[in-house]
């Protein structure tokens, strides 16, 4: 394994790392004030894997925006499936999941593939 491949396996891990952490934090954030006021809570979370590289490209970044949409999606499910539309809570809880997520990557294009999608959710 060469240095350079070496170095991107560490990076992706990294992110991955930083996703997990952000899609638990949003989840936690759009519970409310007095459920982040319990000792014991449990937070969803999804990993979404994907190589630093992929980022190079308006594609790349497209793509992984969309599985990062889908991962918001499963961390703040619509409790109740007959509504037709997710409610404000879920909508939000998405929102501040996708938010974190393309925070912590911290990715230029990624950036400009969120702000270009007012809905996210």
């Amino acid at each position: 394994m060469t240095t350079l491949q070496a170095l991107t396996r560490v990076a992706g891990r990294r992110a991955t790392t930083l996703l997990l952490l952000c899609c638990g934090c949003a989840a936690a954030g759009a519970a409310g004030a007095d459920t982040l006021a319990t000792d014991s809570i449990e937070v969803p979370r999804a990993v979404v894997k994907y190589d630093p590289a992929s980022l190079a490209t308006d594609r790349g970044a497209a793509l992984l925006f969309r599985r990062l949409v889908a991962a918001a999606r499963e961390v703040c499910p619509q409790p109740v499936e007959s509504q037709l539309f997710p409610s404000m809570a879920v909508q939000q809880c998405r929102a501040a999941a996708l938010a974190r997520a393309v925070g912590a990557i911290d990715s230029p294009r990624l950036s400009a593939v969120y702000r270009a999608n007012e809905t996210h959710s």
